[in-house]
C-alpha cells in the first residue's frame, strides 16, 4: 500500500498526521510514508488533495466527501467525538463509516434470485472472449456485470485499483445454454 500525506508549505497539522500514521502503523515496516508539499491549485487537483494535510491510501483519500472540491486550503477532520481537529484520529473508523464506503448497486441482480440476467451473459461471453477467462453464470457474472458497467460509467476512477473476486459459480456455467451455447446435440 502506498501512504502518501499531502500538506502546503508550513501546514502546522502535517507533522500531526505523520506522526499519528507512524503510531497507526507501528509493526508494519513494509509501509513507507511519502510527504509532499504541494504548492499550486493545479497540482492539488490533480493529486486529488482536498486541503491541508491530506491522506491519500494507494492514491485515493479516504475520507473525502464526494462534494467536497479539491484545494489548497486548511483541512478539518471531524473525530469520533464529534470534535474538529486538523487531522483524522488513529481509531478506527466507525461502522457508519465504513458501511458509507461500500456502494450497493441492485441494478445487476437480475429478475431473481439464481437466475442470469443478459448482462451477466453477455459480460461471461466478453470476458471469455477478450481474456479466456469464465466465470459463473449467476453470482459472479452479475457481480461483474456490474463492475464493468461502474467503470465504463466513470463510477471508478480511470486507472484506480480494482480487485474483483472470482469466487467460482462455474460449475453451471455449462448448464445454462443461453450463455455458452448448445454443447451437445
Amino acid at each position: 500500500m502506498r501512504v502518501e500525506v499531502l500538506t502546503v508549505p508550513d501546514c502546522p497539522n502535517g507533522p500531526v498526521l505523520v506522526r499519528r500514521l507512524a503510531e497507526a502503523l507501528a509493526g508494519q515496516p513494509d509501509v513507507q510514508v511519502y510527504q509532499l508539499v504541494v504548492t499550486a491549485e493545479h497540482e492539488a487537483a490533480r493529486l486529488g488533495m482536498h486541503g491541508s494535510p491530506t491522506l491519500l491510501l494507494d492514491g485515493r483519500d479516504p475520507f473525502a466527501a464526494a462534494d467536497v472540491p479539491t484545494s489548497l486550503s486548511c483541512r478539518l477532520y471531524r473525530h469520533d467525538d464529534d470534535r474538529l481537529g486538523g487531522a483524522p484520529s488513529v481509531q478506527e473508523p466507525d461502522d457508519a463509516t465504513i458501511r458509507a464506503e461500500i456502494d450497493v448497486d441492485q441494478r445487476f441482480i437480475g429478475e431473481d434470485y439464481a437466475v442470469t440476467s443478459p448482462e451477466s451473459t453477455a459480460t461471461i461471453r466478453e470476458l471469455a472472449r477478450a481474456e479466456g477467462v469464465f466465470v459463473g453464470p449467476v453470482y459472479t457474472g452479475k457481480g461483474l456485470a456490474g463492475l464493468l458497467d461502474h467503470a465504463r460509467a466513470g463510477r471508478i476512477p480511470a486507472g484506480s485499483n480494482v480487485a474483483f473476486l472470482h469466487t467460482g459459480d462455474t460449475g453451471n456455467l455449462f448448464e445454462i445454454p443461453e450463455v455458452v451455447g448448445h454443447i451437445s446435440d
